[in-house]
């Protein structure tokens, strides 16, 4: 018969075990989907740099030799643990093939998608090698942008020998993205048990997993990334990684786990290897996490009766500070020199910036055109706000931003969700969330001080990554900021106090709302737009055709794997009466039997 005095404590105690093995679970999984990750672009960048051909057996063989090499040094330094392995490896094999094959059934329809980013990963698959050709005339965007995402589309293109199948790494970083949240939500609520103990409860044992996949979904479910999700857009993607990074930081500040330092430093040479912007985001990240590791260092030695002088002198050449300092700033440096080499170092040296053609010398101004009418020569707080209390909409000069209507709700304007949507681009629910954030942050203040300063410290760090970007009102370029109306509701949930933790539930409904109705309004959009090219090509099957491209590639390579016969047009005018526009491009096709 069981000991009645201990029989209590050994409930939780299981729960606390199980809860700290789904977080190991999570991170393990999300470490395995961006290891893949890695490891792929590492072998296709080595294929590149010694100009192997891009094929198949040489992407998968380098991939697997890569592979059996860290595996042999896990076994050789006793940290490989084969049944953890097991259960981890399973679900990341499934995860990986699943987003491949899903992400093939759904043609990209998008204008930038197919224009310039389906282009690049065409162009590496069939033999472009952006090290030693830096130039590359058919586009000044694939010629001067990072292309590490190209790289990895090429890859998978390479592999599975359908273009469409590219834009799988927008799923797979989602995906990762939850697990890392998922797992250092748990994480914590592990490692402060004990305090959590000695205190009120907060929330009952067994529903924080629950909590926590709750969480992990509303944060990886982006309305930026779930709208970009079927197409080759990277802003997504860069939401996804910003996320992970977060995730992988926040878990390696409270546990200096060695796995979530190295998954933070996976991200951050994916990141900078994106977007320009990019760079700034994951460097204020990682910044704000060696600061967080430092003042939890001068915690630790405040006992000691040292001086802050002191203190803060020792504190950064500890282990753990200084093993991220490394680390981070060794992961930025070899992807900024060594995987960024095209373009920052070469546009540095051919055209005197690394973020040439959007600044230095000659640069080209892209957001005039690209802004509301009424946004323009306005500083970014005032944007920021006119975006975000508007109506949804893809406003450019001359359109005006026009005030959204709280009531009643706008569910039409769902409608005008889409991958580049510039003003309430994370929906019409925009001016909700902002409301309601405000509302919840202001309850928190008052019932619980102390939680609300912690929280708005986070908050303003994650503003920092926000605010440094000139154009906050796109929500594309911004997309971490989804975040930060999640952290303003996981402070109203802490609060202990039933309205403010209904409240806070009630601003978690409408987030879920929101990215609910636009991956629904998005998904129908996309699904309906792909059949529609499939039927197009369908019925181009047995005909003869001269396609005029129009900086359009997808089409050639739609008709290839169709085997449908085509020749590319001499010139740019088309040689029949009624020349026929291939579907959601500018490219348009003769067919040679009704030309005769």
């Amino acid at each position: 018969m069981p000991n009645p005095s201990t029989a209590p404590a050994a409930q939780p105690a299981r729960s606390v075990n199980l809860i700290a093995g789904l977080a190991e679970w999570g991170l393990a999984v999300s470490f395995g989907l961006m290891g893949s990750l890695g490891i792929l672009y590492v072998s296709a960048y080595l294929i590149l740099l010694a100009r192997f051909p891009f094929q198949p057996l040489t992407v998968s063989t380098v991939f697997l030799i890569i592979v059996g090499c860290l595996l042999l040094w896990g076994r050789m330094v006793k940290r490989v643990l084969w049944r953890k392995l097991g259960i981890t490896l399973l679900p990341v094999c499934v995860i990986l093939l699943l987003a491949v094959w899903g992400s093939g059934l759904i043609y990209d329809t998008s204008f930038d998608g197919q224009g310039y980013h389906q282009l690049a990963a065409f162009s590496i698959h069939n033999g472009w090698n952006p090290i030693y050709e830096p130039e590359f005339h058919d586009s000044l965007w694939v010629n001067h942008y990072p292309k590490g995402i190209w790289v990895l589309a090429a890859a998978i293109y390479t592999l599975t020998g359908h273009l469409e199948s590219g834009k799988a790494v927008n799923l797979i970083v989602m995906i990762a993205s939850f697990c890392a949240t998922f797992g250092t939500l748990l994480k914590c609520w592990s490692l402060y048990e004990p305090q959590v103990q000695e205190r009120k409860q907060i929330m009952p044992v067994f529903l924080r997993p629950l909590m926590a996949l709750l969480l992990a979904v509303c944060a990886a479910c982006n309305p930026v990334t779930l709208v970009q999700l079927l197409t080759n857009y990277n802003d997504g993607a860069i939401a996804s990684l910003l996320l992970t990074l977060i995730s992988a930081c926040i878990c390696y500040a409270v546990s200096h786990d060695r796995k979530a330092l190295s998954l933070a430093a996976i991200a951050v040479v994916i990141l900078v290897n994106i977007k320009f912007t990019a760079i700034a985001y994951a460097g204020l990240i990682c910044t704000w996490l060696v600061v967080a590791l430092i003042v939890l260092e001068l915690r630790k030695d405040g006992a000691n009766g040292w001086s802050l002088g002191k203190r803060l002198f020792h504190s950064w050449k500890r282990p753990p500070v200084l093993r991220a300092i490394l680390v981070l700033m060794g992961s930025a440096l070899v992807g900024l020199v060594v995987f960024g080499w095209n373009p920052y170092v070469v546009n540095a040296m051919n055209y005197g910036h690394p973020f040439y053609p959007l600044t230095g010398k000659n640069a080209i101004d892209i957001m005039t055109l690209n802004s509301p009418h009424n946004f323009i020569g306005e500083n970014r707080l005032k944007t920021f706000l006119l975006s975000y209390t508007s109506k949804t909409v893809d406003a450019i000069t001359p359109m005006d931003a026009t005030r959204a209507m709280l009531w009643p709700i706008p569910w039409e304007d769902f409608q005008h969700v889409n991958v580049d949507t510039r003003v309430a681009g994370f929906g019409p629910l925009s001016p909700w969330i902002l409301i309601g954030s405000a509302f919840t942050w202001v309850l928190v203040c008052i019932f619980r001080p102390r939680t609300a300063a912690f929280s708005t410290l986070l908050i303003l760090a994650l503003l920092t990554t926000v605010f440094i970007n000139p154009e906050p009102w796109w929500a594309r370029y911004v997309p971490q900021l989804w975040l930060v109306p999640l952290l303003v509701a996981m402070a109203g949930m802490w609060s202990q106090r039933r309205f403010v933790q209904g409240i806070a539930l009630l601003l978690f409904i409408i987030m879920g709302t929101n990215a609910l109705k636009s991956a629904d309004a998005i998904f129908h959009t996309h699904i309906k737009q792909s059949v529609q090219v499939q039927e197009q090509f369908a019925a181009l099957t047995g005909k003869q055709l001269t396609v005029y491209p129009n900086g359009f590639i997808s089409p050639m390579v739609h008709l290839k794997e169709r085997g449908i016969a085509y020749s590319l047009a001499a010139g740019k005018e088309p040689i029949c009466r009624n020349p026929m526009t291939f579907a959601f491009t500018q490219a348009f096709y003769c067919d040679n039997q009704e030309s005769e």
